[in-house]
């Protein structure tokens, strides 16, 4: 009986078998994004670099992920926040002039 594992390693599947190590490219799917756009200052959070947002954010997060999934819009600004706990199918995305600075 042969014994080998495997690993992931960057998108690199490598694998370790009696013999030798072989590698083959990995191309995992990308993941399936819905449209939906829940922008965060609908969520009440501001970009004016003074304000903590992260209940804001987690809220626009947590309503995306309730939806099935979506983009989490960030207009031009300068957003404080503090740690996110993020969701599947869900995209973040800072328009031209927007910043998203996280604290601890």
């Amino acid at each position: 009986m042969m014994n080998s594992k495997n690993y992931l390693l960057a998108g690199i599947l490598i694998s370790f078998a009696l013999g030798g190590i072989k590698a083959r490219a990995v191309n995992p799917a990308l993941p399936s994004i819905p449209a939906n756009i829940f922008n965060v200052a609908k969520f009440g959070a501001l970009g004016d670099g003074v304000k903590y947002n992260t209940t804001n954010i987690q809220n626009a997060i947590n309503a995306a992920s309730a939806a099935g999934g979506g983009i989490i819009e960030f207009s031009a600004g300068k957003y404080l926040s503090g740690p996110l706990t993020l969701k599947s199918h869900i995209n973040l995305r800072l328009d031209d002039g927007a910043r998203l600075l996280m604290l601890p």
